[in-house]
């Protein structure tokens, strides 16, 4: 695929690592909070941190709800594999327009964003020859065609305000 911002590969081995994080986010919440309430004895009264987002873990404001741990890094255990599963879900996507592209079909790099699954060769061949890309002088978008060795003249009828679509014919197919 022509367009080379994203290595599928990498994006696989990150989800994969995200997962692995959130899995062992509840452990290391339980860790923290042992290390920073274990400060706190030591510091005689003064406030180990003034982080609104660790005071939970040292006792002040709830950090464990009836569904696990409701603040970082606990929360990161059902949070991280969402984001793992959702980068997946894009890499495939990714994947199916390099696939495409590899077959000979032109992709529109917005695809590449879509939030849906590409459409697979059968299906587009199936919505062509269904008329889904209606063309000609009947559907309004007429058709002028070059031969190869004429592509100057196709661009002049371009530059020169041709309507519908001009086609240079590379081969009799």
């Amino acid at each position: 695929m022509a367009f080379r911002g994203f290595d599928a590969e990498q994006i696989r081995i990150l989800a994969s690592d995200l997962r692995g994080r959130g899995e062992a986010a509840t452990g290391l919440h339980s860790e923290l909070r042992a290390v920073l309430r274990e400060a706190q004895d030591l510091l005689d009264g003064t406030p180990v941190t003034t982080d609104p987002s660790l005071l939970p873990l040292v006792g002040f404001g709830a950090a464990f709800d009836l569904f696990g741990p409701s603040c970082l890094p606990g929360s990161l255990h059902s949070e991280l594999p969402d984001i793992a599963d959702e980068m997946d879900r894009r890499r495939q996507q990714l994947e199916g327009c390099i696939e495409l592209e590899e077959q000979g079909y032109s992709v529109d790099r917005a695809l590449l964003f879509a939030d849906e699954p590409p459409p697979s060769a059968e299906d587009i061949t199936a919505a062509l020859k269904d008329g889904a890309l209606p063309v000609g002088e009947d559907a309004g978008l007429p058709l002028t065609w070059f031969p190869l060795e004429e592509t100057a003249a196709a661009h002049d009828a371009v530059e020169g305000g041709a309507v519908g679509k001009v086609l240079i014919r590379v081969a009799d197919v």
